[in-house]
């Protein structure tokens, strides 16, 4: 692996993963809103393998530690952005319900499966996912307004009968 201590890096609005500074849309999650990091020199492998946009090795390394007892909410919310951006919408669930699990009050592993539910066009699911992620604490107004468009998307999206 390349050495990216002090390079210029952007964090992702979305999935909130750091990217390399040079990719205009996030391959996580497909964003193309970012916010400007540097990679500090105290950077965990799986931050710098997620950074240099190394997937495959920082799902790998994540399972690992896992494996290892090393799991908490942000590992598990990692493995299940990579999931989404592997097409593993399986993974995605558990790794979400696991983060849920051990973060109740994040409204990220919500975050996710919503998207989830989207992608499969589970519309009903999907609003009920963006909802119970409105309702955790701590939700800031960016990420509230966001997950207030999803909401509406996926309302639209259910048929009327």
């Amino acid at each position: 692996m390349r050495d990216l201590k002090g390079e210029a890096v952007k964090i992702c609005s979305l999935c909130l993963l750091p990217r390399p500074d040079h990719e205009p849309i996030c391959a996580i999650c497909e964003n193309d809103e970012f916010t400007a990091a540097e990679l500090r020199e105290d950077a965990g492998l799986e931050y710098r393998l997620l950074a240099g946009n190394q997937l495959d090795l920082a799902y790998r390394s994540l399972e690992s530690d896992v494996a290892r007892g090393g799991e908490d909410g942000r590992r598990t919310l990692w493995l299940a952005w990579l999931a989404y951006a592997f097409g593993d919408a399986r993974a995605v669930e558990i790794w979400c319900h696991e983060g849920a699990r051990l973060e109740p009050d994040s409204p990220e592993p919500y975050v996710m499966l919503g998207l989830v539910m989207m992608r499969g066009e589970r519309w009903a699911e999907a609003v009920e996912e963006f909802e119970a992620a409105l309702n955790k604490p701590g939700v800031t107004l960016e990420r509230r307004a966001l997950l207030e468009t999803f909401r509406a998307e996926a309302l639209a999206n259910i048929p009327e009968w």
